[in-house]
C-alpha cells in the first residue's frame, strides 16, 4: 500500500485510495474533451466511478506505477474530492535500469497558473531522491507546444523522435522523446 504525500506552497500531491473513485471519475469526465487531443480513446466505462475505484485499487497494489493527484491548498483540506490534475510515474523498472515514464494532465479550469510546473518539480524530485530512479522519460506529441516547453523548462533533454509511438484518437502518432537523468536534476527555481 502506498501513501505518498508531497506538498508545495500551493499544492498537495498524493496518491488516492479507491474510495476516491468518484473524484477521479469526475476529473476524467469533466476534462474528457480537453484531454482527448493527446490521449488514447477511452471506452465509456473508464469514466465511471466503479472503473476508477478499480484502477485506483490496482495502482495502490502495483509496484510499477505511482499515480499522484494534485489538489489546491487549502481546498485540499476542506474539500479533498476535487483534484486539479494528476501525475503518473509508470513503467517503473528497477534493477540495473531504474527508469520510468512520466505523464501528467491538468484540469482545464486550472491551466496557466503554474500548477503543473510546481507539482512536477516536487514529483521529479521525489522520483530521483525517495524512489531512487536514475531516468525519467516523457513522450510528447510534437504539436503539444505547452507540454514540450514545460518539460524543457525543467531540464528534460530531447533524445529523438519515436515514430508512430502511441495510438491517439485511432491514429498512430509520433512523439518526441525527452529524458531527465538523476545526475542532471538540479531542482526547480
Amino acid at each position: 500500500m502506498k501513501d505518498v504525500r508531497l506538498s508545495t506552497n500551493r499544492l498537495l500531491i498524493r496518491d488516492l485510495p479507491p474510495r476516491f473513485g468518484n473524484a477521479a471519475a469526475r476529473f476524467h469526465t469533466e476534462n474528457r474533451h480537453f484531454h482527448q487531443r493527446w490521449e488514447p480513446n477511452r471506452p465509456e466505462p473508464y469514466f465511471t466511478a466503479a472503473a476508477q475505484r478499480r484502477i485506483l485499487a490496482g495502482e495502490r497494489r502495483a509496484t510499477d506505477i505511482l499515480h499522484l493527484w494534485i489538489f489546491e491548498l487549502p481546498q485540499a483540506i476542506v474539500r479533498p474530492s476535487a483534484p486539479v490534475g494528476s501525475i503518473t510515474i509508470s513503467g517503473i523498472i528497477r534493477g540495473f535500469f531504474q527508469s520510468a515514464y512520466l505523464g501528467y494532465k491538468l484540469d482545464s479550469r486550472h491551466t496557466r497558473r503554474g500548477y503543473m510546473r510546481e507539482a512536477l518539480c516536487a514529483v521529479v524530485n521525489h522520483a530521483f531522491t525517495e524512489m531512487g530512479l536514475h531516468r525519467l522519460e516523457a513522450n510528447i506529441m510534437p504539436a503539444n507546444d505547452r507540454s514540450l516547453k514545460l518539460v524543457a523548462g525543467l531540464g528534460f533533454c530531447e533524445e529523438g523522435r519515436s515514430r508512430r509511438y502511441l495510438k491517439i484518437r485511432g491514429d498512430w502518432e509520433d512523439h518526441l522523446h525527452l529524458v531527465m537523468l538523476s545526475e542532471q536534476w538540479r531542482g526547480c527555481k
